[in-house]
């Protein structure tokens, strides 16, 4: 690996993907999300689940 400071600049490490939020509600919360987009996976064909990601995501 380079120097820290060009790993970061070049997207190659990301700290904020290794923080786990403190509050006792993230958990539940997390596994509530899970469930719904699994739902919605199997529920949408894959091309309108692309869209539900994709509207989510930009907003």
């Amino acid at each position: 690996m380079g120097n820290i400071i060009e790993e970061l600049y070049y997207g190659n490490l990301r700290p904020e993907e290794n923080i786990v939020p403190k509050d006792s509600e993230y958990r539940a919360i997390n596994k509530e999300i899970t469930a719904y987009i699994e739902k919605f996976q199997k529920k949408l064909s894959e091309e309108d689940f692309k869209q539900l990601e994709v509207g989510v995501i930009n907003k």
